[in-house]
């Protein structure tokens, strides 16, 4: 996940240069902080590391709050609606 601005031009460049994009398949976002075009912060799961439970849209714990960042959003990303 990035920010709203964020379409991958980097990639984009990287790869009119030569550059391989071996393994991307592999590659999982993280979750945080992240900055908006209006200047405001989305906050995704930051809480969860300062002990808070995770919730879906329905109110239920969905996750082991204690698992990995990566597998934290994982179990996000197969929440309905994500």
């Amino acid at each position: 996940m990035g920010g709203e601005a964020n379409t991958g031009d980097g990639l984009l460049m990287a790869c009119a240069l030569g550059a391989g994009l071996r393994d991307m398949g592999y590659v999982k976002g993280t979750f945080g902080a992240h900055p908006r075009a209006d200047g405001d912060v989305n906050l995704i799961l930051l809480a969860v590391y300062r002990g808070a439970i995770a919730v879906n849209r329905a109110g239920q714990r969905y996750v082991d709050e204690s698992l990995s960042y990566k597998l934290l959003g994982d179990a996000c990303l197969a929440q309905p609606r994500a």
